[in-house]
């Protein structure tokens, strides 16, 4: 046989090689084991892993110590044709990208990618962070996927009968989802099954979560209260109207946006008129109500006592415990989507494409940003980062 020679150079080669590799799997490591423990720092740590931030979806990421004022830190590329928007973590960003077909992670303080996962279907709706570690994202070839928020490894993919075109709600190791048929159905994370399923076909908006319980629309404008455990009704209200939002859970109460209430709730038979409602949480009962200057689309927002909706180019703040207005400012252009809410500022986009951030307290506003183009989906904002996707296919990060 044989005898192979090298070098002296050749081995100091490999030694350097070896050691580089040996140091990057190190810090790899280390940024891991770091990442995992900040996920159950919630005491100071504030993120947006999925629709309106958490699972209550009240749109509040918590204090922000140095407020976001629209200076443009990096750009990234997302390609058109992508419909939804970004989550976030302290430490990255996950986006869909290559016209939805791709899921991206990038670095939250610089923009620069840490890895993508090659998709078998378009994204349909913004991808769920759980606790756990992994990243929830449903794809209309009627699949839902978990894959590794550090590695971008793929753990499951689930197929279900029917397309999911609402985001997942990562409880625990509980994931619950609608189907575009109106079902509701619960996954257990861990082992990739089916745990229950709704006998009903009535779900309408993402699964809010509240203690032990889900809360949801159906499609004749009703609010729904089901246990986690085994999705048997808990209660279910009289229809309110068309159907318009996610409620929104605070304070063991369900704040719910109605585009136009059903005649029979209203003082003269026949009127219709948009409200919010607001629902106790245990009951089910009708607690108040409060008429908005025009039609409600998107889910209100809650912070501090404070219930901002989005009426067409108006941005109203009012009292969470009784519904007095507080203030209400308006914008050039209708407002597309619901608001984000630091513990000073309100943001939202328009559909000319400006982002404006407004004190919570008076409703002044603090600054505006010309976007390039149209946001695809509301604001995000973490660890001093505001992201907005938009429709040039690029994404925007502020501080």
């Amino acid at each position: 046989m044989a005898r192979i020679q090298i070098s002296q150079e050749e081995v100091e080669l490999i030694r350097k090689s070896a050691l580089a590799e040996v140091d990057r799997l190190t810090a790899k490591l280390k940024d891991t084991i770091n990442s995992y423990f900040l996920r159950f720092k919630t005491d100071d740590i504030h993120t947006w892993t999925c629709y309106r931030g958490n699972t209550a979806h009240t749109g509040v990421v918590g204090p922000a110590i140095i407020p976001p004022e629209g200076e443009p830190v990096f750009e990234y590329e997302i390609g058109e044709g992508v419909v939804t928007g970004p989550s976030l973590t302290q430490t990255h960003l996950v986006t869909p990208a290559a016209g939805g077909e791709e899921l991206h992670c990038v670095a939250l303080e610089t923009g620069e990618r840490a890895w993508k996962a090659q998709l078998d279907g378009k994204v349909s709706c913004p991808a769920a962070i759980g606790w756990d570690g992994y990243v929830y994202v449903a794809c209309d070839d009627l699949n839902l996927y978990s894959i590794g928020i550090e590695s971008g490894l793929l753990r499951w993919k689930y197929l279900f009968d029917d397309l999911i075109q609402l985001t997942p709600c990562v409880e625990g190791s509980n994931v619950f989802l609608v189907t575009q048929e109106g079902f509701l159905l619960a996954l257990d994370a861990t082992q990739s099954s089916l745990k229950w399923i709704s006998p009903w076909e009535s779900a309408f908006s993402e699964p809010t979560a509240g203690t032990g319980a889900i809360y949801l629309s159906t499609y004749d404008g009703c609010l729904m209260s089901v246990y986690m455990g085994s999705g048997d009704i808990r209660w279910k209200t009289r229809s309110f109207g068309n159907a318009g939002s996610s409620p929104t859970y605070y304070d063991n109460k369900l704040y719910f946006a109605i585009p136009e209430t059903a005649g029979e709730l209203e003082d003269k038979p026949g009127s219709q008129r948009p409200y919010l409602i607001v629902i106790d949480a245990a009951t089910g009962k009708l607690l108040w109500r409060y008429e908005t200057i025009a039609s409600l689309t998107c889910t209100p927002a809650i912070a501090e006592g404070r219930v901002f909706t989005v009426a067409q180019n108006y941005l109203e703040a009012v009292s969470s415990d009784g519904g007095n207005r507080l203030w209400r400012v308006s914008t050039e252009t209708p407002i597309r989507h619901s608001p984000v809410v630091t513990d000073n500022a309100v943001f939202v986009t328009t559909r000319a494409g400006v982002l404006h951030g407004f004190d919570v307290a008076k409703g002044e506003e603090l600054w505006r940003h010309q976007l390039e183009a149209p946001a695809v989906d509301g604001p995000c904002f973490a660890a001093g980062r505001l992201v907005v996707s938009c429709e040039n296919g690029m994404l925007y990060a502020f501080k």
